[in-house]
């Protein structure tokens, strides 16, 4: 069976003994900031990596067709690295640009890359 309230529990001034309890206080001021972490060695690389890619990207659409960007493996880097980050940033930027690779270098251009071992079909529209 459920305890009859007291009078005093249903008056407007809450008597509280074991806690305190304050005022009412707004939520967005109790809103924790939101901690700027430092960017990893691993996630400057990507983004310097694909700064440099997108430069590269912007000298060959501006570049005439006939002409090719040569992009060249630093130290340390990895080709098949490098030409994921190309595909990623080609796929993601829908430009009108072709890419090949050629030895330890990749080329980006707008005409095609002569040279390759046939490829996928190109689409016509």
């Amino acid at each position: 069976m459920a305890r009859p309230r007291s009078s005093t529990a249903s008056s407007s001034s809450h008597a509280f003994k074991q806690l305190s309890v304050g005022e009412l206080v707004a939520l967005d001021t109790i809103k924790p900031e939101p901690k700027a972490r430092p960017e990893t060695p691993r996630q400057r690389a990507i983004r310097e990596r694909t700064d440099d890619i997108r430069a590269a990207c912007n000298i060959a659409a501006a570049a005439p067709a006939s002409l090719a960007v040569p992009i060249k493996l630093k130290p340390g880097q990895k080709l098949a690295t490098l030409r994921l980050a190309v595909g990623k940033l080609m796929e993601a930027e829908k430009r009108d640009l072709n890419w090949g690779v050629r030895g330890e270098t990749i080329y980006i251009s707008k005409g095609l890359i002569p040279g390759g071992r046939g490829g996928r079909r190109r689409k016509t529209a």
